[in-house]
């Protein structure tokens, strides 16, 4: 009995011992298992961290790609935005230098066009003085030929004619010089007399007559076609207040007239056309003509010179050397048959031509001013007072 138990109890021992086996392979292979797993784990929490890192980087990539396209994007239409100012700039520039070009083309094409037209003007000019001077010379040649042929009975006849003429022409100017001087004797008598009246009232009254006077030129000043009659009333009125003499305002209007008076309607222009004219179609053996264009060169040769310069003494050049040559011949033609009707004036035109005497102003040519006139004034009065 004894040995069984202790058979069993071996047995139980060696059964309990090998489960304690068991259970110690057990647990080991549990522990083994558990520290697999633990390392599994931590293997994947370093691998998800891992993927995480990755991630979190690819993001912060991404990012980063999308805000540089964004950038270069921005960058690019900030180009694309200058660049089109810089053409639009270009445009603008390259329009204004072609409206430029063209413009300069222009003028110089319109400079070139009237310089064309002045070179055919003074070729046909040249063409037509040439034609002109060509056919009077032939008159003239013609004409000479003819005075020679006249016979001593014509001559005497024309001498005495032309005698005839310069007699009766001077009686007439003597006549006329005669009345003309008489009615200015007459006229500085009255405006004596109106000056002397008029400093007699002055100095006689404290009053102040400017203002009158004042008020003519100002009603003057204001006239319009539409308002001329209210003016002139209001003129007639201030010529009706008692508190001025009528002689004083009288002499006020009259010196506002004289200053305003207009000038030669006709214009120089008229007498530039006239003057052309005159040599294109006067031939020189006709006296009347030539004297009226002496007086016509006393008279408007200043203002000719002054308007038209360069042109004029170019005129006056081609008269000289055509007109007056011609002029002078036939002066000297006539004076060898006894008649000397065109050398008075033949002298006169070369005197005032050789003197250069449209340089000078001829004498009332300008109207005084008012002071001009009050100076005068008191010359005369001072003069009354000597």
């Amino acid at each position: 009995m004894v040995m069984i138990k202790d058979h069993e109890t071996h047995v139980m021992e060696d059964i309990l011992r090998n489960q304690e086996l068991l259970v110690d392979k057990e647990v080991l292979l549990e522990i083994e298992t558990f520290r697999s797993a633990i390392a599994r784990i931590e293997k994947y929490r370093e691998d998800r961290k891992q993927v995480e890192v990755n991630l979190d980087q690819r993001q912060v990539a991404q990012a980063l790609c999308t805000y540089l396209a964004a950038q270069r994007a921005n960058q690019e239409e900030k180009i694309r935005q200058e660049k089109a100012r810089l053409e639009a700039q270009t445009r603008v520039k390259e329009e204004a230098e072609r409206a430029k070009e063209v413009a300069r083309k222009e003028v110089a094409y319109r400079k070139a066009h009237e310089e064309r037209i002045r070179q055919e003007k003074a070729i046909a000019d040249r063409k037509a003085l040439e034609e002109r001077i060509r056919l009077e010379k032939a008159r003239l040649d013609a004409a000479k030929k003819e005075a020679e042929r006249e016979k001593a009975a014509k001559e005497v006849a024309e001498q005495t004619l032309e005698k005839e003429r310069v007699s009766v022409a001077a009686t007439s100017n003597v006549q006329a010089a005669e009345s003309a001087l008489r009615l200015e004797n007459q006229r500085m008598k009255k405006l004596e007399e109106l000056e002397a009246t008029n400093q007699s009232l002055k100095s006689r009254s404290n009053q102040d007559f400017s203002s009158y006077e004042k008020r003519i030129n100002r009603a003057i000043r204001q006239i319009t076609n539409r308002n001329a009659s209210e003016r002139a009333n209001d003129i007639v009125e201030i010529f009706k207040d008692p508190r001025c003499p009528l002689s004083i305002s009288i002499a006020a209007f009259a010196k506002k007239m004289i200053t305003d008076v207009c000038g030669n309607i006709h214009g120089i222009e008229h007498g530039w056309a006239w003057f052309a004219g005159f040599l294109n179609g006067i031939s020189a053996n006709d006296k009347a003509s030539t004297t009226a264009l002496y007086g016509f060169l006393q008279t408007a040769g200043f203002g000719l010179h002054q308007r038209y310069k360069t042109q004029f003494l170019k005129l006056v050049n081609v008269f000289r050397e055509h007109f007056l040559a011609k002029l002078r011949m036939e002066s000297e033609l006539q004076l060898k048959k006894g008649s000397s009707g065109l050398q008075t004036i033949t002298t006169e035109i070369t005197t005032y031509l050789d003197n250069r005497m449209y340089l000078k102003e001829p004498e009332g040519r300008r109207m005084f001013t008012e002071a001009q006139v009050d100076e005068q004034n008191n010359n005369h009065h001072n003069q009354r007072n000597y």
